[in-house]
């Protein structure tokens, strides 16, 4: 994505300078040094521009992330039973 794309981007959208960087989660000092040519757009604006423009909300926003299957932990195996042995003390 060039400079002038991203202007462009902005003007099909309808947007001023503040609510682009706002929809696009940056400051507006640093989307206008971008516009302006003082940085380059990256590949995530790109993308970001891209699911804008093609309506798509932020992830997660429309539905609630997947929960994880809990793992259960298995039942002990039984023990084998253990005869109770009686103790004398040698020498009585």
């Amino acid at each position: 994505m060039t400079t002038a794309e991203l202007r462009a981007w902005q003007a099909h959208m309808g947007l001023s300078l503040r609510s682009a960087a706002a929809l696009l989660g940056m400051s507006a000092s640093g989307y206008c040094k971008v516009v302006y040519g003082e940085c380059q757009p990256d590949r995530r604006m790109a993308l970001a521009c891209a699911a804008l423009s093609a309506g798509l909300a932020p992830w997660g926003a429309d539905t609630t992330p997947p929960t994880a299957p809990r793992r259960v932990k298995p039942l002990p195996k039984p023990r084998a039973a253990v005869r109770q042995q009686t103790w004398f003390p040698v020498g009585l």
